[in-house]
């Protein structure tokens, strides 16, 4: 029962109302400007900050992921974008990884997953490609 009650909505958000209300305490923003005023003239941690962003951005795979972040953020249900390769197989390995699947629902999966790979899973002629919404 104890569960139910801090997940009930009145709660949850009497809580969530409680954190906003005493983030935007004067004592809270005040503190919170001087760490960022501190932060910000020190220049050991400017430089280092500089070499993690730099070193960060190097990453292809994580640039990817935020492209893909941003983009579906601009355009939440890939309205109008035809989904690339890398993910659609991603999505194909998600379902992959679902405990409940039949076999016969899991070798559907390992099929689409292979023509992806093998890259004629994408467009076929004549058949449009459909933007799903999240529900």
């Amino acid at each position: 029962w104890a569960y139910d009650l801090v997940m009930r909505d009145d709660v949850t958000g009497g809580f969530q109302d409680l954190v906003v209300k005493a983030l935007q305490m004067d004592d809270v923003v005040q503190e919170a400007q001087a760490l960022v005023q501190k932060v910000l003239q020190d220049p050991e941690l400017i430089g280092e900050a500089k070499r993690v962003m730099n070193e960060t951005l190097r990453d292809t795979e994580l640039r990817a992921a935020a492209k893909e972040s941003l983009w579906n953020i601009v355009l939440p249900w890939n309205a109008s974008r035809v989904p690339d390769r890398t993910r659609a197989l991603r999505a194909v390995e998600e379902l992959q990884a679902v405990d409940f699947l039949t076999e016969e629902e899991r070798q559907v999966l390992r099929s689409l997953h292979a023509r992806l790979k093998a890259g004629n899973g994408l467009a076929t002629p004549g058949i449009g490609v459909a933007a799903a919404h999240p529900q």
